[in-house]
């Protein structure tokens, strides 16, 4: 049995299957005047399709034998949906790096890095603009190459990531890097923990995509930022924040 088997995919070779599309995308568009749309297609299971002989028979009839085409035959479908509605594809790397020769994506396509940044660089020097999740993964004990004391102390390589540096891009490729994303899977996190997973390490992320280039990366200072903000700002508003160090916090007193 295939891993992640019970991720199953749409059917791509039924007309309803894009019908359905169009209407999701329709009554999006009219609740959510955002431009843009994140589509996934990160981990297409496709051992569903190989299983599926109406699925093989129409591939046959085309002397495709590659299942991954079905991925590139998808999006190039899906593509004139969302442009009717003039919405912007979000996909995630995927869709370009592993299955973009079957069918490129159009150029407007924002491509979301989530494996390496690396792949960040493959994205931007293939012409497209992209957003960065790598190494900003909360779910993650070790989301850098330091290993911390305490699980809180993680926000140290969130800021720590900083996406240009060391990949030589010039001033036009950094244009097309639009920013970042944090991530969290949820197999670990209910209503009892997620706030002190997210908060206040997510604000490494925030330090470090809403700093000037020139930042230094100082650590230091960073810090006392942090316990400023997830005492007088989270903790205020009765977010259940991680404390970053011991450290009195009067909010912390008011609600106990």
């Amino acid at each position: 049995m295939s891993a992640n088997i019970n991720n199953i995919p749409l059917n791509p070779v039924l007309d309803k299957t894009y019908e359905i599309l169009e209407h999701v995308i329709a009554a999006v568009s009219k609740v959510c005047p955002d431009v843009f749309i994140h589509f996934g297609g990160d981990e297409v299971v496709r051992s569903c399709w190989k299983q599926d002989a109406r699925i093989t028979q129409w591939m046959q009839k085309r002397g495709w034998t590659d299942y991954d085409e079905l991925v590139g035959y998808f999006v190039s479908r899906l593509e004139p949906i969302y442009r009717k509605y003039r919405k912007t594809m979000v996909a995630w790397e995927e869709l370009l790096l592993s299955y973009g020769n079957h069918h490129p994506l159009a150029k407007g396509t924002v491509v979301q890095a989530w494996r390496s940044k690396q792949s960040l660089g493959q994205i931007i020097g293939s012409g497209y603009h992209a957003l960065l999740s790598s190494g900003w993964y909360l779910d993650k004990q070790k989301p850098g190459n330091s290993t911390f004391y305490l699980w809180g102390d993680t926000w140290e390589s969130f800021y720590a990531n900083d996406p240009t540096a060391g990949m030589g891009f010039t001033r036009e490729q950094e244009s097309r890097l639009l920013g970042g994303e944090a991530a969290i899977w949820g197999e670990h996190v209910d209503a009892t923990n997620i706030e002190t997973r997210v908060f206040p390490r997510v604000l490494g992320t925030a330090e470090r995509l809403w700093s000037q280039a020139s930042n230094t990366q100082n650590v230091d200072q960073a810090r006392e930022r942090l316990i400023f903000a997830r005492c007088h700002v989270l903790v205020r508003r009765d977010i259940q924040a991680f404390p970053i160090r011991p450290d009195y916090c009067d909010a912390v007193e008011r609600h106990y």
